[in-house]
């Protein structure tokens, strides 16, 4: 098993850029792990290549903002396409625009 160094901690969208070389890649408490072919994958990363189909799933059909919330990192992932995305912490304000004109509070209140 080897960890792949990012600047900061790695989000899903890191690990969906990861390649498709036949190694497994998991996303775990911020930090890629790579496991050599052959391992089995752990539940931590079926479940977040569930949840980055998922998400790729709904905005390929329209959807125009995906909010992904982490409580235990106290973090959320603003989706407004694959590629314009923006991860925000407690300290941040989160917006809803277009979908919820004049929307915004603090990411910290989330977690409250």
């Amino acid at each position: 098993m080897t960890l792949m160094k990012l600047k900061g901690k790695a989000t899903i969208d890191d690990l969906l850029r990861m390649p498709e070389d036949g190694n497994k890649y998991e996303l775990v408490d911020g930090e890629i792990v790579m496991s050599p072919v052959g391992m089995r994958p752990s539940q931590v990363a079926i479940k977040i290549s569930h949840i980055g189909r998922k998400i790729g799933e709904f905005l390929e059909c329209g959807v125009v903002l995906l909010w992904l919330v982490d409580p235990r990192r106290e973090t959320v992932t603003v989706y407004r396409s694959l590629s314009q995305t923006e991860q925000l912490d407690a300290n941040d304000t989160i917006t809803a625009e277009p979908v919820l004109p004049g929307f915004s509070c603090l990411v910290s209140r989330f977690f409250q």
